[in-house]
């Protein structure tokens, strides 16, 4: 169980979040709704001390062991998965070799090669209908947004995280890929995963049934009555 206890997030001395609470369980799928600019985004971030965001005060437990002051890559060399609205670039790094690096760097998955990789991973992004060039094509360069999703899609297939934060993962995509891609987060549900979901999109919604919808509203969250 990971759980939210009244945590305020902050960056450069501003207040975004306030003493936001939330439990986030196995096999539960999570959607985070709100106005643009509510703060569902300052959240993620703040949970993972991404770009300057930070937890100034509250508490955040994974397993009942407090994370809320680990650095970003000590947060993700555990059971976590950040996917941000926005993917970095990477120069000179195609997004094959970054893909081996990630699934190498995960416990237990040392098994194959990057050639085996790469025919593997090709079989399951044409599933999702995604054309295998991709993985040719340098780290987030010159990607369209509907692309850029498309990259944090894939680290899905082949992370082996047990939480999962997305960002707006569905922003850019055509229905096809949002139903395909609602496959997956119901797959991994399936498998007792948890997913937590920013989105705008009420098909996706629909597809997905939610657990349960918190709403960011005043900085903070409002658990809704399903």
């Amino acid at each position: 169980m990971l759980e939210l206890k009244q945590i305020t997030i902050q960056k450069d001395k501003k207040i975004l979040v306030s003493t936001a609470s939330a439990v986030f369980s196995s096999g539960e799928i999570i959607i985070i709704e709100g106005e643009n600019g509510s703060g569902k985004s300052s959240l993620f971030s703040g949970i993972f001390g991404y770009n300057g965001y930070s937890v100034s005060s509250g508490k955040i437990l994974l397993e009942e062991v407090f994370i809320q002051d680990k650095t970003l890559a000590e947060k993700t060399s555990l059971p976590l998965f950040y996917s941000p609205q926005n993917i970095p670039t990477l120069e000179g790094v195609s997004l094959i070799s970054f893909l081996y690096a990630f699934y190498k760097k995960q416990e237990n998955k040392n098994t194959l090669s990057i050639v085996q990789f790469k025919k593997e991973l090709e079989e399951k992004i044409s599933v999702l209908g995604f054309r295998k060039e991709i993985l040719e094509r340098r780290f987030g360069k010159d990607f369209s947004g509907g692309e850029k999703k498309q990259v944090e899609i894939i680290q899905l297939l082949i992370s082996n995280a047990q939480y999962f934060f997305l960002d707006e993962v569905d922003a850019g995509l055509d229905t096809s890929k949002i139903e395909k891609l609602a496959e997956l987060l119901i797959n991994l549900k399936a498998q007792g995963r948890c997913i937590v979901l920013i989105t705008h999109n009420s098909l996706l919604r629909d597809v997905l049934s939610p657990t349960r919808v918190y709403k960011m509203q005043e900085k903070t969250l409002v658990e809704k009555i399903m």
